[in-house]
C-alpha cells in the first residue's frame, strides 16, 4: 500500500485485506504541498495547486478491507488514506475499517503563519481522501473515528471525502 505513493499515475487493484495496526502514523498518498501565490496585491496560500503531487491514477480496493489505519498529526493539512486525488483519478471499491485519525492544530497561530491578520488557511480531513478535484469516487465505505482539535475556519471534515472541488 505504501508503494502507491511512488507511482501516482499508475493503476492498482488490492489483492487481499491489509491490517495497518503495526503502521504507527500513516502519511497520506498524494499529499499536496502548500504553495504561496499572488493575485493582484493580495498574497494567498493555495493548498491544492494543479501541479502538486496528487494521486492521478486508479485504485480499486476490489472489495478487500484496509483496517486500523492511524494518523496522528499536528503538521499535515491533508489527512486521509489519500491526501489529494487529481482530476479524472479513480478510487473505487475501497473499505476502510476502524480508522483512527487525530488532528491537533491548537499550537498554531494561523494569522501569524500567513504573515498578516485575517490570512486564510484550511485543513481537509477525509476518511478516504482529504481533497478531490474532479476525481471519481465510487462504492467506498469508511468506519472508525476522526477527532480534530482547533482547526481553522474554512476547514472541511468528511467521513469519506474531506473536500471536493470541480473546476
Amino acid at each position: 500500500l505504501n508503494s502507491v505513493r511512488y507511482h501516482l499515475d499508475a493503476s492498482f487493484v488490492l489483492g487481499r485485506d491489509i491490517d495497518m495496526s503495526a503502521w504507527e502514523n500513516w502519511e497520506p498518498i498524494g499529499s499536496s504541498a502548500p504553495s504561496t501565490h499572488t493575485s493582484g496585491s493580495e498574497s494567498f496560500l493555495a493548498i491544492y495547486n494543479p501541479n502538486s503531487e496528487g494521486f492521478g491514477g486508479s485504485f480499486d480496493g476490489n472489495g478487500y478491507t484496509i483496517e486500523s489505519l492511524s494518523i496522528n498529526t499536528e503538521d499535515s493539512y491533508t489527512v486521509g488514506l489519500f491526501g489529494f486525488a487529481k482530476k479524472d483519478s479513480t478510487l473505487k471499491n475501497i473499505k476502510l475499517k476502524n480508522i483512527d485519525y487525530y488532528v491537533d492544530k491548537s499550537g498554531i497561530n494561523f494569522n501569524e503563519l500567513m504573515g498578516k491578520e485575517g490570512g486564510y488557511w484550511s485543513v481537509d480531513v477525509g476518511g478516504l481522501v482529504s481533497f478531490c478535484s474532479d476525481a471519481n469516487v465510487d462504492n467506498c465505505e469508511v468506519s472508525g473515528r476522526i477527532l480534530t482539535v482547533d482547526l481553522p475556519d474554512g476547514s472541511n471534515i468528511g467521513g469519506i471525502i474531506g473536500s471536493n472541488s470541480s473546476h
